[in-house]
């Protein structure tokens, strides 16, 4: 779990399962987040085989994480073991590291299977200011 800090409006546009909110001063919100990502069941059933066949050890999570920023950002995916800037969430029954620098741009992402791979969507939104 981690506890980040963003703007109302920002955690008012996503659509992510937010255990608890607790508004701070005006414009601040603490919250604590319970799955900042989905992982639907085709993808989970791939992970726990994959998983499973290589024999890799329980300490081992799937890393979700950008590489690179702008335009030229891409999606990370891999089996890794937490850090000391990692963040560990169950999800559906995967281990899912996430590192803080990267919750902000990864929360909201669903990790799906398709043949020939993982995918990753997240739908864009974007955050004005209210006047």
């Amino acid at each position: 779990m981690v506890v980040g800090w963003l703007t109302r409006q920002h955690i008012l546009s996503r659509q992510t399962n937010y255990q608890k909110t607790q508004t701070v001063g005006h414009t601040l919100t603490m919250l604590v987040l319970d799955n900042p990502v989905r992982v639907r069941p085709e993808a989970r059933q791939q992970l726990m085989d994959t998983l499973q066949a290589n024999k890799i050890p329980d300490e081992y999570g799937l890393r979700i994480g950008i590489r690179g920023g702008g335009c030229g950002a891409s999606w990370l995916l891999g089996f890794d073991v937490p850090g000391s800037s990692d963040e560990v969430y169950n999800v559906e029954g995967v281990r899912i590291i996430i590192d803080r620098r990267h919750l902000l741009y990864v929360l909201g992402a669903e990790i799906g299977y398709e043949p020939g791979g993982f995918t990753v969507e997240k739908e864009q939104t974007s955050v004005g200011s209210s006047q």
